[in-house]
């Protein structure tokens, strides 16, 4: 049986500077607080989307998630 998905909570990170943006989201760099280590994380722009960019999105994560 799958386990539900949770969302990571955004307010463990700080977030340092803007790394770059898209058409349909923007990258920034974070530090988890608990343990300094960097992290990039990317914000996507929900209201944008089509239906192929939140195919590309799932497909990106399934790829990172592997």
């Amino acid at each position: 049986m799958a386990q539900p998905s949770t969302r990571p909570d955004i307010s463990a990170y700080q977030m340092l500077e803007r790394i770059g943006s898209g058409s349909y989201a923007t990258v920034y760099r974070a530090m988890l607080k608990s343990t300094k280590e960097i992290f990039a994380i990317k914000c996507v722009e929900k209201a944008s989307l089509s239906k192929s960019a939140v195919d590309n999105i799932i497909t990106e994560i399934s790829l990172l998630k592997s």
